[in-house]
């Protein structure tokens, strides 16, 4: 693989920020005009896609975090005993990074596995 340019590298740094390619982009240098475009098409790239692969592995070593203990924490707060602090827009929140962390909002959902029905039932039967 061709190694990375100068801009890349940083939009591969800036992307591991937010995870949002459009504005890792334009922070990375790119024009906000063409940031949106340039941030998915830099998504596609395998060398770019091996460069934010490599930089998350170091970050959860450098953290002691685990993708593991981030779903089984949003887990807990979406579906866990309700409590006087715990408010439901803490709750959708939780669900909602729950599910872009497992891949629920990805463009191919063939992982997905769970119907929007079936996931308001499993919603309902923790309440």
């Amino acid at each position: 693989m061709s190694k990375l340019s100068d801009k890349m590298e940083k939009f591969c740094q800036e992307y591991l920020l937010d995870l949002n390619a459009s504005q890792a982009a334009k922070r990375a240098g790119y024009s906000k005009k063409t940031a949106p475009f340039i941030g998915a098409e830099n998504l596609k790239k395998p060398q770019i896609k091996k460069r934010i692969a490599e930089l998350k592995v170091k970050l959860q070593k450098k953290v002691g975090v685990t993708p593991e203990m981030i779903t089984e924490g949003f887990k807990k707060i979406a579906f866990g005993k309700k409590s006087k602090t715990l408010k439901n827009k803490d709750r959708i929140s939780a669900m909602e990074n729950l599910g872009k962390h497992i891949g629920y909002y990805e463009k191919d959902n063939s992982q997905q596995g769970m119907t929007l029905a079936d996931f308001l039932k499993a919603m309902k039967k923790n309440d």
